[in-house]
């Protein structure tokens, strides 16, 4: 509609302000109208080519991290928290984020984006050292486990906290992995 109003203007604009006579108003709106086409023609090509460029980097990109993802050891609960204590550790959000079960990840994303996959902002206090617990089944079937962050801060003191990781192991054809499905700090 834009373009057709456009032409009507430009139309009317030549008749009434230019010397010009109505061949060639008609001429110049033709050829303005071709020209147009073939802009809006080669804009859409190029579009297009340039989302299909977007979504092959987008496919590409998941299909690296899910085989970085896929790279950890999760074979037991111990190793998904040991992985997680050196992530929370090293305020690795992207290595903490690569444990969630999908559900986690779902509900975190958008924290884990706006802090551009890096947690934590100071230096004190800072995780010396962190000790994995024993995984123990609860009630509802999941496996819980604690890991003891030994915080420095700058005065010297020693605090120690703890988070609960609740896993769930998966079933897939190829491995029974386990993911992180809930956290919980605490003292």
């Amino acid at each position: 509609m834009k373009k057709i109003q456009v032409l009507i203007l430009f139309t009317v604009a030549m008749l009434l302000f230019s010397s010009c006579n109505q061949k060639d108003v008609i001429k110049n709106t033709s050829d303005l109208t071709i020209q147009t086409s073939v802009t809006m023609e080669n804009q859409n090509k190029e579009l297009s080519a340039l989302k299909q460029k977007v979504y092959e980097l987008e496919t590409e990109l998941q299909q690296r991290v899910g085989h970085l993802e896929n790279y950890f050891d999760r074979r037991t609960p111990e190793s998904v928290a040991s992985l997680y204590g050196d992530a929370v550790k090293t305020r690795n959000g992207a290595l903490q984020y690569a444990l969630f079960s999908k559900k986690l990840k779902d509900e975190n994303y958008d924290y884990f984006a706006s802090v551009g996959w890096h947690t934590g902002a100071s230096n004190s206090p800072s995780i010396s050292d962190f000790t994995v617990g024993k995984p123990i089944r609860s009630e509802d079937g999941q496996t819980v486990i604690n890991i003891i962050f030994h915080y420095t801060v700058k005065d010297g003191s020693p605090s120690n906290e703890t988070c609960t990781l609740s896993l769930e192991q998966t079933q897939k054809e190829t491995n029974d992995d386990w993911y992180i499905t809930s956290l919980k700090n605490g003292h």
